[in-house]
């Protein structure tokens, strides 16, 4: 298993990872309206350069023998006062991949990237729900400091 930042050349590969990732999400309590507002807005994270790792936004591949099956992007925010916060935009890991390590990895890269680029902490999303997700990251140190709630009115 190994990790690296993804560059323009694996665009095929980070694609096809989002729309794998998209499914996953659709299937969650609450993905209909996460894709329309949270996912909505974020480009492809297929124009990293791969040697800028002092970008504020970077995309790690997770693989096993160089066939990309998971992927984290990962953006630095500026905040009030001078904190840097980390937030993961979006992870995913194949689930034939889940369990032996991609996702590790993964995140000790992000850990690492926001470490360097001092950051005060790291945010990431768990839909309601995703107890697998939520497990997770706790494992990483990672708490609940919100909670989002919604109500559909369509079906009103």
């Amino acid at each position: 298993m190994s990790t690296r930042v993804a560059g323009t050349v694996d665009a095929d590969s980070v694609r096809f990872l989002r729309h794998l990732a998209r499914v996953h999400i659709s299937q969650q309590r609450g993905g209909e309206v996460a894709l329309l507002s949270d996912f909505a807005d974020l480009e492809a994270p297929e124009s990293n350069d791969a040697q800028d790792l002092t970008a504020d936004r970077l995309v790690w591949l997770g693989c096993i023998d160089d066939v990309a099956v998971g992927y984290v992007s990962a953006q630095i925010l500026q905040l009030t006062d001078g904190y840097a916060l980390c937030q993961i935009r979006e992870m995913f890991v194949e689930s034939e991949a889940r369990e032996i390590g991609v996702g590790e990895l993964l995140m000790k890269c992000v850990t690492q990237w926001a470490q360097e680029r001092g950051c005060g902490g790291i945010d990431a999303t768990a839909m309601p729900g995703d107890r697998e997700t939520k497990n997770f990251f706790e494992t990483f140190g990672l708490v609940a400091r919100a909670i989002t709630v919604h109500q559909d009115l369509r079906g009103t």
